[in-house]
Order: C-alpha cells, then sequence, then structure tokens
C-alpha cells in the first residue's frame, strides 16, 4: 500500500491495520519520494481493515478493507 503526500504540506501520518480478529498488524514504513510505502505480512486469513489519517483527516483513497 503506498500513500502519497505530494501536496499535502506537513502534518503526521497515522496508519492501523487490523486483523480479522480485531489486533492491530505491524508493518513497515519506507519512505519514497511521493508519500510512504507500508508493507504488511498477514498472519491470518480474512478481511483485514486499514485507517490512515494525516493531520487527523481520513487519506483520501484510504482502501478500509481488503482480504
Amino acid at each position: 500500500m503506498s500513500v502519497s503526500l505530494l501536496g499535502a504540506g506537513i502534518a503526521e501520518l497515522v496508519i492501523c491495520i487490523i486483523d480479522p480478529s480485531g489486533d492491530t498488524i505491524p508493518f513497515d514504513i519506507e519512505p519514497q519520494p511521493d508519500g510512504q510505502r507500508l508493507t504488511y505480512i498477514p498472519e491470518c486469513a480474512g478481511t483485514h481493515k486499514v485507517n490512515a489519517t494525516y493531520g487527523g483527516i481520513n487519506v483520501p483513497g484510504n482502501l478500509n478493507s481488503f482480504t
């Protein structure tokens, strides 16, 4: 998953990934020229939820859930 920060200004990026059992999943963030790239390895099957905010505001195009 990538989050583009182009033209967004300076603020805090907060990301939370939650697995189907409600546990928070650890992930890595790698800086990219236009933002941040997130990588993680799911430990169980099912729908995972992602919440990304920038300066307390939901990131446009935020992928809220995936399987």
